[in-house]
């Protein structure tokens, strides 16, 4: 013969602490990030289209535009991988490139 067990009341209010608890920390990982912006250029200052900007370890990222400007929400303490054809793939710290100007 199959028992069934029934929730108590005191169960479902663990259940909802447990649920507001996932919640906060979720919610916490999103204000970790912040919005950074920037130009990758090359050797004669001269904007690059097109740059595959990453942020490390993540699928995280974006294309520089005409201009070589880009725009990401990244964590703070972020690396970013800075690759373009025909030119070395560059690591970049977010906090080492507080200037906003990448040279490729």
């Amino acid at each position: 013969m199959m028992k069934l067990k029934f929730f108590r009341k005191r169960d479902t209010w663990r259940k909802q602490l447990f649920m507001l608890c996932i919640l906060c920390c979720c919610s916490l990982t999103v204000l970790a990030q912040q919005r950074i912006s920037g130009t990758v250029i090359d050797v004669n200052d001269e904007p690059v289209i097109g740059v595959n900007v990453v942020e490390k370890g993540t699928t995280n990222g974006t294309v520089t535009d005409v201009d070589g400007n880009f725009s990401l929400s990244v964590r703070e303490d972020a690396t970013l991988q800075v690759s373009y054809i025909g030119y070395i793939t560059q690591e970049i710290s977010v906090l080492a490139a507080r200037g906003g100007v990448i040279p490729l």
